[in-house]
């Protein structure tokens, strides 16, 4: 009982408890929005993440097991995997964090090259990257729902050797789930993410087409064997966790890939898969924008509570530590001419991202204005943050009352036009 009543999160707590965000060296980077765009959608989760109890405590589980039995990260990790909350078990952006040993002590910025590229090991960071295959044994896939890939998961088993912690670990091979069925005809074990919208998901099985693997065997079957049945099918689909599913399809790769992708295009339109957009299409993965937007407002939530509340304290602090322009170019990137003239100079202080101006509250130039201008900002913020760990951890943050969204958003409104 009293194992079970650890593991509840107590009113009010946030994780400031467990470290002091904004002492950070590189926390002033997410006031400015210094998170390179092809990372932004991980760094975005990655520091969400951080703001879970159950995070918290699946880590200090992961640590103590690598203490306690001499095992490196990878290994402690999927020793006491089973005793993590069933939210992040099933996760897969969440597993790759716990592989890296710093998480979730530092911040996404912190983190090393090598650290940073060990979790982005089996994504891709390209702006529309191919569609996923399910990785064999790396996750936990239900073998029962696909026993298409049970004799194949059972021959490429991966073996982790043991090495002392801070030795670093011989990579892992790793098998995707795609068997050929007969002839030109295999089975996919495809992860579609129905939080982007039906165009983006439409390129990214383009884009796997394009892949030199697929293209090889593309080579080995120029000759159509059968002409017999569609050269795409749907066999099975089954809900992973909120947004995500394996998708399991038959793919002639004999087929012309311009009917190949007319074909999952007319899968995405069919009234099932419309439905699962709508639930859960919030945001474009293109969208760099939206998530450095989000991990400022992450950022300014964390400045606030751990200001004692005081958006006095919060600005003064912001305002001490903005960044400045190091060199021409980073000018050149960040700003436009003014009247013929650039705005600014090296050694000038940076204007914070999407730098508001009040007037007669601040000076004419961006980089004159505050973080926020009303204790009103930073708690708008808050709200923002809580509405997205909502959609991500619903089982330990509840969206906002409907009454209170609707307050927000009229207070909002009268923000806006006094900065007109």
């Amino acid at each position: 009982m009293d194992w079970i009543q650890s593991r509840i999160k107590p009113d009010g707590w946030t994780a400031s408890e467990k470290t002091t965000f904004h002492k950070s060296a590189t926390f002033m980077d997410y006031l400015h929005g210094d998170v390179m765009d092809e990372e932004a959608w991980f760094a975005c989760r990655y520091e969400y993440a951080r703001e879970s109890k159950d995070v918290w405590d699946a880590a200090k589980l992961r640590d103590d097991a690598q203490t306690e039995r001499n095992l490196n990260c990878e290994q402690a990790f999927w020793s006491v995997h089973y005793e993590f909350a069933d939210w992040i078990q099933s996760t897969y952006w969440l597993t790759d964090f716990f592989l890296c040993e710093s998480f979730p002590r530092k911040d996404w910025n912190a983190l090393t090259d090598a650290e940073r590229k060990k979790i982005l090991f089996l994504h891709e960071t390209r702006k529309v990257p191919p569609l996923k295959l399910q990785i064999l044994h790396y996750l936990h896939y239900p073998k029962e729902e696909f026993p298409e890939f049970n004799e194949l998961a059972a021959q490429t088993k991966p073996v982790v050797k043991n090495v002392l912690p801070g030795e670093p670990q011989e990579p892992v091979k790793v098998t995707e789930a795609m068997v050929k069925k007969s002839g030109s005809v295999y089975d996919c074990l495809f992860m579609v993410d129905f939080s982007e919208s039906a165009k983006p998901l439409s390129q990214r099985f383009v884009e796997w087409l394009k892949l030199p693997k697929i293209n090889a065997l593309r080579e080995t079957h120029r000759k159509p064997i059968s002409k017999t049945g569609k050269p795409f099918r749907a066999k099975n689909i089954v809900q992973w966790h909120t947004s995500t599913h394996w998708c399991l399809f038959e793919v002639d790769l004999s087929a012309n890939k311009t009917e190949l992708a007319k074909h999952f295009k007319n899968w995405l339109a069919s009234p099932e898969n419309k439905k699962r957009l709508k639930r859960h299409c919030l945001n474009k993965r293109g969208k760099t924008g939206e998530w450095n937007d989000r991990l400022k407002d992450l950022a300014a939530w964390r400045l606030y509570r751990e200001n004692v509340n005081s958006y006095d304290k919060a600005n003064e602090f912001a305002n001490r530590n903005r960044k400045k322009f190091k060199t021409w170019p980073e000018i050149y990137a960040a700003c436009k001419k003014v009247n013929g003239k650039w705005p600014y100079k090296p050694n000038d202080p940076r204007p914070f991202r999407d730098a508001k101006l009040i007037k007669g509250k601040s000076s004419t130039a961006a980089n004159g204005a505050n973080l926020f201008f009303y204790d009103y900002d930073y708690r708008h913020a808050k709200v923002e943050v809580i509405k997205f760990l909502s959609d991500w951890i619903p089982s330990e943050f509840k969206r906002p009352f409907p009454e209170l969204m609707k307050a927000w958003e009229k207070l909002d409104k009268i923000s806006s036009r006094k900065r007109q």
